[in-house]
């Protein structure tokens, strides 16, 4: 068993930027799985600046964090903070193409050191 629980805020800079933030945690049930114990409450962060040069693109910039995410492993890394980079295409009514990169910031054990990513979102 387990949950999550986060708060967001939206903060309007002007016409074409928008700040965004938010903190909350993860939490589940104890007991290994496979043999590594997960930590039981997980605590996560991130911040991101939106930038909206036209009405059917935008940039976003965000950098995310989270606390220590396996307990009885020594060698893993206590916490994981990357940024990743977007641009957004809107294709359409209901669709979007996203492009971006991530890169991580700390261990390069806890996370994708660096990726290219590209996605197709098609809302109902």
């Amino acid at each position: 068993l387990g949950g999550a629980a986060q708060l967001v805020a939206d903060v309007p800079l002007s016409g074409s930027f928008d700040l965004y933030g938010g903190v909350g945690f993860t939490a589940q049930g104890s007991g290994p799985v496979r043999g590594v114990e997960c930590t039981p409450v997980r605590a996560h962060g991130f911040v991101a600046l939106e930038w909206r040069p036209s009405r059917s693109f935008s940039l976003v910039a965000d950098t995310n964090a989270a606390s220590r995410l396996v307990e009885n492993i020594d060698s893993y890394p206590g916490l994981h903070w990357i940024v990743n980079v977007t641009g957004r295409l809107d294709l359409g009514e209901r669709t979007r193409l996203d492009l971006g990169f991530t890169e991580n910031l700390m261990s390069q054990l806890t996370t994708t050191d660096f990726a290219f990513y590209l996605g197709l979102s098609v809302r109902p």
